[in-house]
């Protein structure tokens, strides 16, 4: 990843429309790993979420409902399932630490 990706994203998605993550990696030339990568380190100002087929925006214009049901609620689902297969993965070998201080 180049320093200057998360502001090359800032800036295609500055518009505040959802952007797939074909649409933009065939506009950037960027491999979809490349604008993960750059959207995580953006510091929360563009919103993704696993699955989520509207791919990424630029966080301010989005709505907080919007947020809250296309983004966040996708997260927390995620983050209950891999907090599940943990446990589950935890118990098989053995390895108690209690809640998941990991």
């Amino acid at each position: 990843m180049k320093d200057n990706d998360v502001t090359t994203l800032l800036t295609v998605a500055g518009d505040g429309l959802w952007h797939t993550g074909a649409s933009l990696c065939q506009v950037l030339g960027w491999h979809e790993r490349r604008l993960r990568d750059a959207a995580e380190l953006s510091n929360g100002k563009i919103v993704s979420a696993p699955g989520c087929a509207l791919g990424y925006k630029l966080a301010n214009p989005a709505n907080k409902d919007e947020y809250i049901r296309e983004v966040r609620s996708r997260y927390v689902s995620q983050i209950r399932r891999m907090e599940y297969r943990l446990k589950a993965m935890d118990a098989e070998m053995g390895y108690e630490r209690g809640s998941l201080n990991i």
